[in-house]
């Protein structure tokens, strides 16, 4: 069984169905260019390497972990593994909340938010 947690811009967390592609989520949800550029940049540091298009999205796979994907969409950067892998996931996913994104995780169906204040 596999396991799933989900990266998104904070305005998801008001739309019960951000994961849609349709045209009201896409104006309020979808990733902006330089989200994506961001994101595509913290995959990179995470030791995620670019594999195959799917759908005409981009999926990823981390280096040294077998079941550890991930698939970066319009509106949401998808995580999935299995077994001992889930772990990484979470914490990658985790990791890369600021104040701009935001972390779902479906199995539970909690968002877990950047827990520091911005001191500027």
């Amino acid at each position: 069984m596999s396991y799933d947690v989900q990266l998104c811009r904070k305005a998801a967390q008001n739309h019960p169905n951000f994961w849609e592609e349709n045209e009201h989520n896409n104006s309020v949800c979808a990733f902006t260019k330089k989200e994506i550029n961001i994101l595509k940049d913290k995959l990179l540091s995470y030791g995620y390497y670019p594999t195959r298009l799917y759908e005409g999205f981009q999926c990823y796979e981390k280096k040294g972990f077998a079941s550890v994907t991930a698939m970066l969409t319009n509106n949401v950067l998808y995580f999935t593994a299995k077994g001992d892998d889930i772990f990484e996931i979470s914490m990658d996913c985790s990791e890369m909340v600021d104040d701009n994104f935001i972390k779902y995780d479906p199995q539970v169906g909690e968002w877990e938010e950047a827990e520091w204040e911005d001191e500027n």
